[in-house]
């Protein structure tokens, strides 16, 4: 004699989309809360994350004044990009190393080098007197860029391949609500630093503070990993690639089917192009032809995939060519134009932050449309 339940199968489509929704926002959100427990209960995760979990807390305290800190110091637009670009390219440069290093010693190295580095530089740049001083903070920060895509590499490792596309989601989601919260914390810290220490009398030493946060963050988790090296594990990705190997029929075998496989992924639903129909050939040394045809498929394959990684680098590069360019336009054309500083850019940046929260729905979307359509 009740009603009908709206979520009931005979509904309408409309209805089931309205129950389907907060389905799976509880589905989302208990899966991230599920890789939270796990990543804090794996010693092998948590020790290696707090590095960019605290560096997350700490550096969001300079966001809000590092622009204004440079003006400050006679740097224009022109020298703020030119400075980030030097950072940007020891970045690039660097992280080659602290991934060998992480592969061929473990995390302490992979993650432990880069996080001192970092604290270098941010103590140079809370000290800084002039562009020289921004300069040298850069190149240490520049060296260190790589500290958090080691600990996420860290973490892939220590994942199933079936969750590491969650895992993943999940440190990008703990880190951004991780910064979302020093930024919350940035604007009642400034209040009370900026009645306890009045530029007029002090200068920018209320800026040094706060800037001298990050060495804290990032020293924090450098001895946390100095306390765990002993108890740290890793699995040289190298492991026996170097041992030399005899050619045996299985592996021609192996080869085809690995072609074939290579073939579906490009495409080919059947995987004719990357694996022929069976056949009793032979070529001299008694093995099937299969093999080489697989692998000439394989080699046009492998052209096809690497182009579409140009491709992909080159979006990549636009992406992080516009994101850069407005972080170091937008603070100046607001101070500029609306005579806006860090006490209200402060207030706007968790608006900013808060909509990166999008990064929660990356797993389902991937499940759903895949990862081109994903991306």
């Amino acid at each position: 004699g009740g009603k009908a339940s709206v979520c009931a199968p005979h509904d309408m489509a409309g209805d089931q989309g309205t129950c389907a929704a907060p389905s799976q926002l509880s589905h989302i959100a208990a899966s991230q809360l599920g890789e939270a427990r796990r990543f804090w209960a794996d010693k092998q995760i948590r020790t290696a994350m707090l590095v960019p979990w605290a560096e997350a807390v700490t550096a969001a305290f300079t966001g809000p004044i590092y622009p204004f800190f440079m003006q400050n110091l006679g740097l224009d637009a022109g020298g703020m990009g030119k400075l980030r670009t030097v950072q940007h390219a020891l970045n690039a440069a660097s992280a080659p190393i602290a991934g060998c290093l992480l592969d061929a010693r473990g995390p302490f190295l992979g993650i432990a080098l880069p996080a001192s580095l970092c604290a270098i530089g941010c103590a140079i740049r809370s000290m800084a007197q002039s562009t020289s001083w921004l300069v040298a903070a850069n190149v240490f920060s520049g060296l260190s860029g790589a500290k958090t895509e080691m600990a996420t590499a860290h973490l892939s490792r220590h994942t199933d391949p079936s969750r590491r596309t969650l895992a993943v989601s999940a440190a990008r989601v703990q880190l951004q609500a991780l910064a979302l919260l020093g930024t919350l914390l940035f604007t009642p810290t400034n209040w009370v630093l900026t009645a306890l220490l009045p530029e007029s009398t002090w200068g920018m030493l209320r800026f040094r503070l706060l800037i001298s946060l990050c060495v804290f963050g990032c020293g924090f988790g450098v001895i946390v990993l100095c306390c765990s090296a002993g108890t740290l594990v890793f699995h040289s990705s190298e492991a026996g690639a170097l041992q030399p190997r005899t050619l045996r029929r299985s592996d021609v075998d192996l080869g085809a089917a690995r072609g074939a496989e290579v073939g579906r992924c490009c495409g080919d639903a059947d995987g004719s192009d990357a694996a022929t129909e069976e056949s009793s050939s032979h070529d001299p040394e008694g093995y099937p032809v299969e093999g080489r045809l697989a692998g000439a498929s394989s080699c046009m394959s492998s052209r096809l995939r690497t182009a579409r990684l140009a491709l992909c680098l080159v979006a990549l590069c636009l992406a992080a060519a516009t994101r850069d360019t407005l972080a170091v336009v937008w603070p100046l054309y607001l101070k500029a134009h609306f005579g806006w500083a860090e006490k209200e850019y402060g207030l706007l940046l968790p608006l900013q932050q808060a909509a990166a929260f999008g990064l929660v729905a990356t797993p389902p979307l991937q499940d759903a449309l895949g990862s081109r359509a994903s991306l």
